[in-house]
């Protein structure tokens, strides 16, 4: 396992401590697990994949992608003014900042 340094401002490194102590974790087991969930392949990344797969798609980015995938992922809703092409995707919880508009 490689060693990696990390700052953290005071405030920060004291909530990891209490979360990790909580969690029955050493700090760098916590932060190691954390880091390790945000980088693991999960929906974000399988919609990653489909970058570019469907023509009906032509304005979408990896960055839309990575958007709805993460919102997915967390069990979050996202908020947004363009709730008629994320609403394509299946199981995203979208809540609309257009006013009149939600889903």
């Amino acid at each position: 396992m490689a060693n990696v340094t990390i700052y953290l401002p005071a405030d920060v490194a004291q909530k990891v401590r209490k979360v990790a102590a909580n969690e029955g974790k050493s700090v760098s087991r916590w932060i190691s697990g954390r880091v390790t969930e945000l980088l693991d392949d999960g929906p974000a990344t399988e919609l990653l994949k489909l970058s570019g797969a469907f023509p009906d798609f032509p304005t979408w980015t990896t960055y839309d992608l990575l958007i709805a995938g993460t919102a997915i992922s967390r069990r979050a809703s996202l908020a947004t003014s363009n709730t008629k092409e994320f609403s394509r995707i299946k199981d995203l919880s979208l809540v609309s900042l257009s006013p009149g508009r939600e889903r």
